[in-house]
């Protein structure tokens, strides 16, 4: 049932957790601090670069903090399957096999670390800051078409912005 259908599910959504923490905190405390001396009365044009500068420096942020907590993530999880019990159950022809691949990889991944560690990082950050940018400009932008005559959004018109804007942030 409904059960199988999100098995192992849990340790995803629990990784996407401080990610979504950085992000979303650091967009509601720039833009309610920028936005508090006036810009909520200010021209649209004004209000939605407010907007999306707090989203770009949100996601910077988040680049800033998770990135080195996802490379110590990874490379634990890398080391993790190969086991020295692991090669060890393996058959001999299987275990000289293995050696040969892990001393290629090792070599193609070293020469890929000291080539691209800095650009994988300025890669990171510009997608997150266009990311930021974006998703919570669209989603400002598609919550004030639903609003009429200064009501509140309502929550299912929210997820309906918010699903939008991720969609569109992510195209």
């Amino acid at each position: 049932g409904l059960r199988r259908w999100y098995r192992g599910a849990c340790v995803p959504a629990l990784g996407v957790l401080p990610h979504m923490g950085v992000r979303l905190s650091t967009n509601e405390l720039l833009k309610n601090s920028w936005m508090s001396g006036g810009f909520t009365h200010a021209s649209p044009s004004v209000r939605y670069a407010t907007i999306g500068a707090a989203g770009a420096l949100a996601g910077a942020m988040e680049t800033l903090v998770i990135a080195p907590v996802d490379m110590v993530k990874v490379r634990l999880q890398r080391d993790r399957v190969f086991t020295p019990a692991f090669v060890q159950r393996l058959s001999e022809t299987a275990r000289a096999e293995f050696e040969a691949l892990r001393a290629q990889t090792e070599t193609v991944m070293s020469v890929l670390r000291s080539q691209s560690r800095s650009l994988g990082f300025g890669v990171t950050l510009l997608r997150q800051i266009t990311y930021g940018a974006t998703t919570f400009v669209s989603y400002e932008f598609l919550k004030s078409l639903l609003v009429r005559d200064g009501e509140h959004v309502k929550g299912f018109y929210k997820l309906v912005a918010g699903v939008t804007s991720g969609l569109v942030a992510a195209i």
